[in-house]
């Protein structure tokens, strides 16, 4: 599952407490610094809705949470 426009972490920290195995990409690099350090198990990776940084086809949903950059 990926959680684009992941900010912070919050919908990403609530998809694994579900046992989702989720990747997260945001394109901020302060909020992606302080993801990676709430959520250290969870890959993250900078990118964006034009951008993203995984191949097609290689997960099973998207999510936006609040994305609104």
């Amino acid at each position: 599952m990926l959680d684009l426009g992941a900010a912070t972490g919050k919908l990403t920290a609530t998809l694994v407490a579900l046992g989702a195995e989720v990747i997260a990409v945001e394109p901020d690099s302060a909020m992606l610094t302080e993801l990676r350090g709430s959520l250290p198990a969870v890959r993250a990776l900078p990118g964006g809705a034009e951008a993203i940084p995984l191949p097609d086809a290689s997960v099973d949903a998207v999510l936006a949470g609040n994305a609104m950059h």
